[in-house]
């Protein structure tokens, strides 16, 4: 079985993706870190292409512009936003504007497992991950995430203060997202399926896995599913395969039918049907497009 790229870690990001880092800069090393955007205008080896990360990360974009897909969703986010990407979510950042500023705020797993529960978690997987900020609330925003980064810049950082300072973010993300509320059963079973498909979805391409896994019949699950994110269970699992064959097409050595034999699809044509349906472009397509993008 063909072993597919694992969840990324902050250092191998900063290994693969970043270039020309100054030779003074410190990296921060604690589970929840803050830079400014301004620090990665030059860094970035753009566009980056599908990564998985085992850490959340959120943009404040106070000036300039980024593109950025998330999922299967591309936005061109504008200053005054807010963009929050979950842990294990596919996602690609395409631009970044030269005069982008504002902060970019690093969460490992245990960071977010001490300000909340489970239910809490499962929460940050039905945001918008994309959060236009009214002028209250940008302020608001600005002033915790500016009073974040001096305290973890400075010479002797205070976790406990910079971790209640970063809880306090968290909670007014999830107040601004109307995700206040307790998860509903029927949404818990929707955000499970979701993080079970990313697990699993090489293997296991059929919805029955997943209903028999969380004990629910197809029928709710799917229910579940559409309620919370518009799309069939059977359309999670095909769109989570394409996404990671988009990483899969970076690597110009494999043909795309090796490529679709990788993702356990028994027929190319059928795989290419499926690319084009969900990206719009043949397999072939948006491969000479990442080739025109370095040419």
């Amino acid at each position: 079985m063909p072993k597919l790229e694992k969840l990324i870690s902050s250092e191998f990001f900063i290994g693969k993706y970043l270039k020309d880092i100054p030779h003074h800069f410190k990296w921060q090393t604690t589970p929840l870190q803050i830079y400014p955007l301004s620090l990665f205008t030059d860094l970035f080896r753009l566009p980056i292409p599908f990564i998985q990360t085992d850490y959340s990360f959120l943009f404040y974009l106070k000036e300039g512009h980024i593109e950025h897909i998330i999922g299967t969703q591309k936005y061109y986010i504008e200053s005054g936003t807010l963009i929050l990407v979950p842990a294990g979510t596919m996602n690609s950042l395409q631009e970044v504007s030269q005069d982008m500023k504002g902060y970019f705020v690093l969460m490992k797993k245990e960071t977010l497992s001490s300000f909340f529960d489970k239910e809490k978690l499962l929460s940050l997987y039905t945001v918008d991950p994309v959060l236009k900020l009214n002028k209250e609330n940008n302020e608001w925003i600005y002033t915790v995430l500016k009073l974040l980064s001096t305290e973890y810049n400075a010479e002797m950082p205070n976790e406990l203060v910079g971790n209640g300072l970063a809880q306090a973010l968290m909670y007014k993300i999830l107040d601004l997202s109307g995700q206040h509320k307790p998860v509903s059963r029927m949404q818990q079973v929707a955000i499970e399926f979701k993080l079970m498909v990313f697990q699993n979805f090489l293997n296991e391409k059929n919805v029955a896995f997943y209903a028999d896994s969380l004990a629910v019949s197809e029928n709710y699950l799917n229910r579940c599913v559409k309620k919370y994110f518009h799309k069939s269970s059977k359309e999670v699992i095909i769109e989570t395969a394409i996404l990671e064959s988009q990483i899969l097409l970076w690597n110009a050595t494999k043909s795309v039918s090796e490529i679709s034999y990788d993702l356990n699809f028994d027929d190319p044509s059928y795989f290419a049907r499926l690319f084009k349906r969900v990206t719009g472009l043949t397999p072939s397509e948006y491969r000479k497009n990442i080739n025109a993008r370095f040419v």
